[in-house]
């Protein structure tokens, strides 16, 4: 049982006797809520000057208090109507090209859909035009590649903090129709493919909550994770990558050039790519030494992509000598 006591309101200055008929249980069901706002605001007026005000402040917050109790005070049997059921809401990755079949190196776009089979679901949505990393920033989602003997994180290592940030609604999720658009992911982000081959994809997710319209200590964060999704992995030939460091190359930022998303997705490119010729154009930028505070004023707005080259670079120049 919480009593209010006279000890709490002499602490804060504002105790007058007359408030004692108001330190009484307000319901024989609830009984550790006491609080009689009647005899409070008819204790008021016998009260010194000024203290009525911090009494009324007090109240105001004793009252929010009484609420968090008495929901506190529901019964389970009440409370577990409110339970979500994980089967009610489903992620999905889909692949938007068929067969699902990338050259190492190429940048990869997957879809994540969610859907729920009823109303009361919503989704953390952070996504802007462009948003480079933002996604693999918020921590929200996590993807992860079987067998993984050959994949790895490309910002392992890094010395760059990411930014968490990024949160700009809480869309609904309709019952029975996925949230459109889906998140369109870049998968490079969080792994880096080290060999050709077939691998399966499984996303994991906390952007959805139930009941997230309502005050966050009621929302239910949903840790979701999708059915693993087929992916193969093919063998990059010299014309391929030629190419895509001519269309990459143009696109990449000078220093101190403002933000620009296409600046943000060459650099991710040059990053991935991972022919010779992109890696000379790496290191013709930056050096696999940590960033100086120069380079980081200068570059400040694509940091994070430029470090995911560096450590590429990095990776690249530490291999041991291929002996022929």
């Amino acid at each position: 049982m919480r009593v209010l006591h006279r000890n709490h309101f002499l602490r804060l200055g504002v105790y007058h006797p007359s408030m004692a008929s108001a330190m009484r249980p307000t319901s024989a069901a609830f009984g550790s809520t006491f609080l009689n706002l009647e005899a409070i605001a008819a204790s008021s007026a016998a009260m010194p000057k000024g203290q009525p005000v911090a009494l009324l402040s007090l109240s105001v917050c004793l009252v929010f208090g009484s609420l968090i109790l008495l929901a506190q005070a529901v019964p389970a049997r009440a409370q577990s109507t409110a339970t979500p059921d994980l089967s009610e809401v489903v992620v999905s990755l889909r692949c938007p090209a068929s067969p699902c079949r990338f050259h190492q190196g190429e940048v990869i776009h997957l879809e994540l859909y969610f859907t729920a089979a009823k109303a009361g679901y919503a989704v953390q949505d952070g996504r802007q035009v462009g948003d480079g990393l933002s996604l693999r920033s918020s921590g929200r989602e996590s993807f992860t590649a079987t067998p993984s003997d050959c994949v790895g994180d490309p910002l392992e290592g890094s010395t760059i903090m990411m930014n968490g940030s990024g949160i700009f609604g809480t869309p609904p999720l309709l019952a029975g129709e996925p949230f459109f658009p889906p998140f369109s992911v870049e998968i490079n982000q969080w792994i880096r493919f080290g060999c050709t081959g077939k691998y399966q994809i499984t996303a994991r997710s906390t952007r959805c909550y139930w009941k997230a319209n309502q005050a966050v200590a009621f929302q239910h964060p949903q840790a979701l994770v999708s059915t693993p999704m087929d992916i193969e992995i093919v063998p990059a030939d010299a014309e391929w990558q030629r190419e895509e460091l001519a269309r990459i190359l143009p696109e990449l930022p000078s220093p101190g050039a403002p933000w620009s998303a296409r600046a943000t997705a060459a650099v991710r490119a040059l990053a991935y790519l991972g022919s010779d010729d992109a890696l000379r154009e790496i290191r013709r930028r930056i050096s696999d030494e940590p960033f100086t505070s120069d380079f980081r004023q200068q570059n400040y707005p694509y940091l994070l992509e430029w470090e995911m080259a560096r450590l590429e670079l990095l990776r690249h120049e530490s291999r041991p000598p291929i002996r022929r």
